[in-house]
This record gives C-alpha cells, sequence and structure tokens, in this order.
C-alpha cells in the first residue's frame, strides 16, 4: 500500500502489519507451479482473512473510520482507525498543526468577510461572493490529490461544527452562514 515516507518509515508504520485474523506467510501457487493472483487480492480469501487492523483506503471506506478535532488532531472511531493513526503516526505534530493551519486560515477568512459586511466595507452581493469563493476553497481541499483531503472533507461535511459555531456570535450569522452553505450545496450561491 502506498504512503508517504513519513507514515511508512522506521518512525511509523515500518514493518508492523497488526491483524486479527490468522496470518498468511505465502501465496499460493497454481496448476503450473504459477502466483495464483486471484489469491493475492487483499479483499478475497486467503488474505481477507488476516483481517488487518491498518486501513487499506483501496478497500476501506476512510471517512467511516475517522474524524478530526478542532486542533488537528485526527480521532480513530473504529478500531482500524484508531489502530492506523497509532501505527502510522498520523497525529504527529506537523500533521496536526498543518490541519490546524488550514481550518485557521478558513476561519480567518470567513471573519474578515463577515467584518467587512458588518462594517459595510461590502455589499450583501459581495458578501455572498465572498463566502462562495471561500466555501469553494474548502470543496477543493477535497481533491484526491490533495495529502489533506479526508481532513477538507469532514470540516466540509462538518461545516456548521467547524464554521458557523465558531463564528456565530449574532442570531443572524448564525442564520446566514447555515444559509448560504445550504445555497453552495445546492449550487445557488
Amino acid at each position: 500500500m502506498l504512503a508517504c515516507p513519513k507514515c511508512n518509515g522506521k518512525s511509523g508504520k515500518s514493518n508492523q502489519f497488526p491483524i486479527e485474523g490468522v496470518r498468511v506467510y505465502a501465496h499460493k501457487e497454481d496448476s503450473n507451479g504459477q502466483l495464483d493472483k486471484s489469491q493475492c487480492r487483499p479483499d478475497r480469501p486467503p488474505l481477507s482473512l488476516e483481517k488487518p487492523l491498518l486501513l487499506n483506503p483501496e478497500i476501506n471506506e476512510p471517512k467511516l473510520h475517522f474524524k478530526f478535532q478542532f486542533d488537528g488532531k485526527m480521532v480513530g472511531v473504529t478500531n482500524k482507525g484508531k489502530k492506523t493513526i497509532e501505527i502510522c503516526r498520523l497525529n504527529r505534530d506537523e500533521l496536526k498543526i498543518a490541519r490546524q493551519r488550514i481550518l485557521d486560515e478558513f476561519l480567518g477568512e470567513l471573519k474578515e468577510v463577515l467584518l467587512a459586511y458588518e462594517l459595510k466595507i461590502i455589499d450583501n452581493a459581495g458578501l455572498k461572493y465572498f463566502i462562495k469563493k471561500i466555501l469553494e476553497k474548502i470543496k477543493r481541499l477535497q481533491s484526491p490529490e490533495n495529502i489533506f483531503a479526508l481532513f477538507g472533507w469532514y470540516i466540509y461535511e462538518e461545516y456548521e461544527i467547524f464554521f458557523v459555531n465558531p463564528l456565530a456570535t449574532t442570531t443572524e450569522r448564525q442564520r446566514f452562514l447555515k444559509q448560504a452553505f445550504q445555497a453552495f450545496r445546492n449550487g445557488n450561491l
């Protein structure tokens, strides 16, 4: 499985591969003495019977195994998620700080636009325009080639927790942030 050098290196996964089932030490051969490739798929027996505790994003849906906190910390919600975080060291300082920085930048941009509107520096059309641009950036963070794609997906899906709650200093702000996000999701912002 592909992983970044730090996740897969000596200080990360290295040669650790915890399982719940029975370890497969060798692949079976076909009648011609050749490797039986049908026995080499991790989602089929005999390999699936190992019941690996590490997440394989080609087989497992990462969204079901992780969530994130405001401080950038990744939390496992399943045993696979917890073990993957532990073994691959997905909460090392550099990753938590990078995730926190991403969130802080989006919060800062949203706060700045809301303040500009409240101070009448921009009008309603300007407010909607800038909110849309910020939401587009949050959505783009989910792109598969982005190393923080899962984090981007999570903060987008949990928009109210990560953006509305911390920025809703008034009922009007709260209502606007919720409505703007819903309009954006529906393609109407």
